[in-house]
């Protein structure tokens, strides 16, 4: 059974390998899900990692319903890790109804081609994720991470054994919250990988910071966080006015 782990920082990737995992799924921002890392963090990963690495390719938090742009950033992105030789990357786009949008996933595993693909957790926002496994199989995905439309994988480890069963050849990651007490229950359901993050908090200042950077009110999924016209309008005639 492979053991892949979430690290968003060099020195997470670094431990994980140490303490034998096969694989590591890269991002930055796991707070929020995971976003795609820099190019830095990339750079400095594929240089000291000896195990396959796949990159989450998510240009923000929130849903998985993007922009033009965002869609664009998301197609170099790909192309940045072909160029680093990245083994595998990790996306999931959705249409504005939570399906799955099958023309942009068949765009990013055309741009991806030659490494492995995985659809992430945006499979846990639809309806029907065990209809849903053999889409991503007809499309050639390679793997499917998800917690089976749960807010944990043991919860929801009833509908991924589902899934595991309509799929042909894909793999079916179970992933979010997964414990080591709870390994050999997934591995004696049949399932080939597993994903985890295996995240401890580690203090590092004595005392909170004098200004807190983190706002929870701009973490709600429900919300995007755009840039206002009209407020910065405001300020440019304010200052026009001087």
């Amino acid at each position: 059974m492979e053991v892949e782990v979430c690290a968003h920082t060099i020195a997470s990737a670094l431990t994980a390998q140490h303490a034998g995992v096969q694989r590591i799924e890269l991002c930055s921002a796991i707070g929020v899900g995971g976003v795609t890392p820099s190019f830095g963090v990339m750079e400095q990963v594929r240089r000291q990692l000896r195990i396959p690495v796949h990159v989450l390719i998510r240009p923000r938090m929130g849903d998985f319903t993007y922009t033009h742009h965002e869609f664009a950033s998301m197609i170099s992105d790909i192309s940045l890790c072909r160029s680093l030789g990245f083994e595998g990357v990790v996306f999931g786009v959705l249409t504005k109804d939570n399906k799955i949008d099958q023309v942009r996933t068949r765009q990013l595993l055309y741009a991806a081609q030659g490494m492995k693909c995985t659809f992430h957790r945006a499979i846990d926002w639809l309806d029907d994720p065990v209809e849903a496994v053999s889409v991503l199989e007809d499309l050639g995905v390679d793997t499917v991470l998800s917690s089976g439309g749960a807010s944990s994988a043991m919860e929801g480890l009833a509908t991924l054994e589902r899934m595991q069963l309509r799929a042909k050849k894909m793999t079916v990651m179970p992933g979010s919250g997964v414990k080591p007490d709870q390994i050999m229950r997934f591995k004696s359901a049949g399932f080939r990988a597993i994903h985890l993050s295996g995240i401890v908090p580690e203090q590092v200042l004595e005392s909170p910071p004098k200004v807190p950077l983190i706002s929870p009110n701009l973490m709600a999924e429900q919300y995007q966080y755009d840039t206002s016209a009209e407020k910065i309008r405001q300020v440019c005639e304010v200052l026009r006015k001087l």
